[in-house]
């Protein structure tokens, strides 16, 4: 667009206020773009800091992630985390608890009969 502004201008068949826009307009994508490079460099430096990785090392590229299957079922998953973990039996207990509080609850009502 700069190029294009120029020749017109030189030619005598564009004005110098078109010139002038199409270099602000480059001068705003470069600038644009130099931020860009300082945000990817600042954003790979931090990378390497959470790796411990030296500055010097070289950049940190992503790659295609790819499913693994997993070798176990819903159901056998759900019975490993009930057997193996301490607060989901913990948790268990607790609710058999409360639901022999809510039967013992249940059969210590006595209806309210008035009998006269």
């Amino acid at each position: 667009m700069k190029r294009a502004a120029d020749a017109r201008y030189r030619s005598g068949l564009g004005n110098q206020h078109d010139l002038l826009q199409a270099q602000l307009e480059r001068t705003k994508l470069l600038r644009e773009i130099a931020m860009h490079h300082l945000e990817v460099a600042k954003s790979q430096a931090q990378i390497k800091h959470l790796l411990s990785r030296q500055q010097s090392s070289p950049d940190i590229e992503t790659a295609d992630l790819n499913e693994t299957p997993l070798p176990y079922t819903f159901d056998e998953l759900l019975s490993a985390a009930r057997t193996q973990n301490p607060a989901i039996a913990g948790a268990q207990r607790m609710i058999e608890r409360q639901n022999l509080q809510v039967d013992l609850a249940h059969k210590d009502f006595y209806p309210d009969f008035n009998l006269q």
